[in-house]
């Protein structure tokens, strides 16, 4: 028997009615619940529990104007808003409670790639290639998405979806912050986690600030960070200070990134971090701009496409362990780190030997055009002023200047030191089927923050 009908909820876009069954009922959040069709088998429905006045307006908006997704044959990048869903007919802004969005299976939360134990249960076929991959295909996500003038805002771990071969799907986007050009009304995103949010807005109300792509850089940053370091966060460590430690956003908003070079913080690494030499130090160059020079210099935070091709090109340098092929390091580093890391954990192998078949990491194509012949101001955000009194959600904002920021260069990484030489390598991996686009244009400033491939 067919299941209980909820309710008959209607499109926008042609009016066609939908029934919402409880049986087809597969989540549901604070928010509201989500829904499969039986009349659209591709897709899903999210029904809000109380949807606010500005919803149908917002929803509407993004249905209009989607992102250029990033794309490899059918795969979804974004759980984007395909169509408005209304309670009765005639439609209306005001009787929006939910809309259409592609149906996600398959996939498993960013943490299952990063956490080494749910990694060995999701992905036992994964090697640090496909973190890095995940990396590379989620800054090709975030810039689609910033091109359009689009802020995520709740950037993390909960709203990235990764697959088996290392692609990703954002979801949750209805809480992204959203831009009217024809009146400047912003919609706010009201959201967001703490630990992933930039010191410049901790202490703050999501909804009661404008947030820019400056504040998604540093979440960008920070999600890198944990899929390259295994899960750790850039300001976690070991307290050296006095009194209680602070929680991870009180060591945000106080600048103790681990790494700190030109500030001294009371942090040092854990037991079973990460050795330093295991990452490759343009990346850690970029870290130091994330975390440390973009703490007081905001729009030094890298550009999502500055990740997509310092880790493509880092990934041409991945050598194999002679002792287990999963182990998969830069050729940087004076010996395999994933071998020191089991030694270290006492035989618990973040890489484990794997027989069964394994599904090579795959690279979305981007959509967005960084080219020389690409407008240097197109898409340029507007500073963040948070001096100026927030705005509602539905009162136009006054029109804004919309300056080019600039854009940092990643520094160079210097010489190492001469080391012992390591056990001769495996042949080297099969480099990533991906050539990122040139970076814009950028900043010409230096930075005189270095990656360390070893401790002080």
């Amino acid at each position: 028997m067919p299941g209980a009908q909820t309710a008959v909820l209607y499109r926008r876009s042609n009016g066609q009615p939908l029934s919402i069954l409880d049986d087809n009922l597969i989540g549901s959040g604070g928010e509201g619940s989500i829904y499969t069709l039986d009349e659209l088998p591709d897709l899903v429905a999210k029904v809000y529990h109380s949807p606010s006045g500005t919803i149908g307006a917002k929803l509407a908006l993004m249905v209009d104007n989607p992102p250029n997704m990033p794309a490899l044959g059918g795969h979804v990048s974004i759980a984007w808003p395909l169509d408005t869903l209304h309670s009765a007919l005639p439609v209306s802004a005001g009787n929006t409670v939910g809309f259409l969005m592609h149906k996600i299976s398959s996939m498993q939360p960013v943490t299952s790639a990063y956490n080494p134990a749910a990694r060995k249960r999701n992905f036992p076929h994964y090697t640090y290639k496909h973190l890095c991959a995940v990396a590379i295909n989620i800054a090709i996500v975030v810039d689609a998405i910033h091109d359009r003038n689009y802020v995520i805002g709740d950037i993390n771990e909960s709203n990235i979806m990764v697959s088996a071969d290392g692609l990703v799907t954002l979801i949750d986007t209805d809480s992204f912050q959203v831009f009217d050009q024809s009146d400047g009304t912003i919609y706010r995103s009201p959201v967001g986690k703490p630990e992933y949010t930039s010191p410049d807005l901790q202490g703050h109300r999501f909804d009661q600030v404008d947030r820019d792509v400056y504040h998604d850089r540093f979440g960008l940053g920070v999600i890198i960070y944990q899929l390259l370091l295994e899960g750790i966060h850039p300001y976690q460590g070991r307290w050296t200070g006095s009194g209680e430690p602070p929680a991870i956003e009180g060591n945000i908003a106080s600048g103790y990134f681990l790494y700190s070079q030109n500030k001294s913080v009371p942090l040092v690494e854990g037991p079973g971090f990460m050795p330093r030499h295991a990452l490759d130090a343009s990346i850690g160059n970029l870290f130091g701009l994330c975390f440390e020079t973009g703490h007081d210099r905001r729009t030094i935070r890298p550009a999502p496409d500055m990740w997509e091709q310092t880790i493509t090109q880092a990934v041409g340098s991945l050598a194999a362990c002679p002792k287990n092929s999963q182990h998969l390091f830069f050729r940087h580093s004076p010996a395999c780190p994933w071998c020191e890391r089991r030694t270290m954990r006492r035989g618990r192998d973040p890489f484990p030997d794997y027989s069964g078949s394994v599904l090579e990491p795959l690279i979305m194509r981007s959509a967005v055009d960084h080219s020389a012949n690409a407008s240097a101001t197109q898409h340029q955000p507007a500073p963040w002023q948070p001096q100026t009194p927030p705005r509602t959600q539905h009162q136009p904002a006054p029109p804004q200047p919309q300056p080019t920021p600039p854009q940092p260069t990643p520094p160079q990484p210097q010489p190492a030191p001469s080391q012992p030489q390591p056990a001769p390598l495996q042949p080297q991996p099969a480099p990533l089927q991906h050539q990122p686009a040139p970076m814009a244009a950028t900043d010409t400033r230096q930075t005189n923050f270095r990656w360390r491939v070893s401790a002080i």
